[in-house]
């Protein structure tokens, strides 16, 4: 965050800084703050697509302001449908607002372009659970698990959801 106040300070607005600097606030958990950065450099960059798919997906994710989420993340995955991180916060944001099929519409396209992501596997999972096919939603958080998660407790939630619904 330090850093990327003084290259703001140096350099001036520059979106590559100001969205480095707002991911950076969110993975600090200043979410608040993060938030407030994302929408400053929404609005002098309205198409940042990275920028979009990174504040829907935290929306999303908290289970917060989905409508506006599935708004962003729609334009993000209008201008690079072949992204397959915005495919899968499209997909979670429908996944969150309870609309399954249109999840696994894209969910299935993140899957297809990338298949070696912890995050879409886990994604898939969820939305197997969710339909009650226990057999796919662990192969799906089992392929999730090789692919050694990044995100912090990611790992250990996993196991949790495997254990649900493998009855271990």
């Amino acid at each position: 965050i330090k850093g990327a106040r003084e290259a703001i300070a140096r350099l001036g607005e520059v979106p590559q800084l100001q969205f480095g600097f707002a991911a950076a606030l969110e993975r600090s958990g200043a979410w608040d703050e993060a938030v407030k950065a994302f929408r400053e450099l929404l609005a002098k960059e309205p198409d940042n697509a990275a920028a979009l798919n990174y504040l829907g997906y935290m929306f999303a994710d908290r289970g917060v302001h989905l409508q506006e989420a599935r708004t962003m993340l729609s334009k993000a995955v209008e201008l690079d449908p072949t992204s397959g991180a915005f495919q899968d916060s499209l997909g979670w944001v429908y996944f969150r607002l309870g609309e399954l099929d249109r999840a696994e519409k894209h969910l299935s396209e993140a899957l297809r372009l990338d298949p070696f992501d912890a995050t879409v596997n886990e994604h898939v999972g969820d939305l197997f659970r969710a339909r009650g096919d226990k057999v796919k939603a662990a192969e799906a958080y089992h392929k999730a698990l090789k692919l050694n998660p990044e995100e912090e407790g990611q790992t250990e939630r996993i196991e949790k959801k495997l254990a649900e619904v493998t009855g271990a």
